[in-house]
């Protein structure tokens, strides 16, 4: 959705909205079970996804500066190229997770270690 969006910092979406949630400037829809976008230029030193995420979508990590997030234990879906040129060391993919898309941790050049539950179908 903000691929390209280098400089973006944060998100902001009126709380009357009835499809999309922004919590500290990350964008997620409503019931906060699918993240969307992580903004380019938010830098973190790390990341921790609330416990109601059960999606990452396709590139909502592109190019995420922090060497670290936490991803909560019902996570189902990594989406395509979710954490694609990425600044990650380490990552570990809980057990409930069934699908990784293509690409997902693409030129991730500073990855070191990552963990993939037995779950994991494709």
């Amino acid at each position: 959705m903000f691929q390209y969006c280098t400089k973006l910092q944060a998100i902001h979406v009126p709380e009357d909205n009835p499809y999309l949630k922004s919590v500290d400037g990350v964008l997620y829809d409503k019931a906060q079970s699918i993240i969307y976008c992580f903004p380019q230029a938010k830098n973190p030193a790390g990341y921790e996804l609330p416990d109601t995420v059960v999606t990452i979508e396709r590139y909502a990590f592109y190019k995420f500066t922090g060497s670290s997030i936490v991803l909560p234990e019902n996570l189902e879906t990594i989406g395509i190229a979710a954490f694609q040129n990425s600044k990650l060391q380490s990552i570990h993919i809980p057990h409930n997770v069934k699908t990784i898309g293509d690409y997902a941790f693409y030129n991730c050049t500073g990855l070191t270690s990552i963990t993939i539950g037995n779950s994991v179908t494709s």
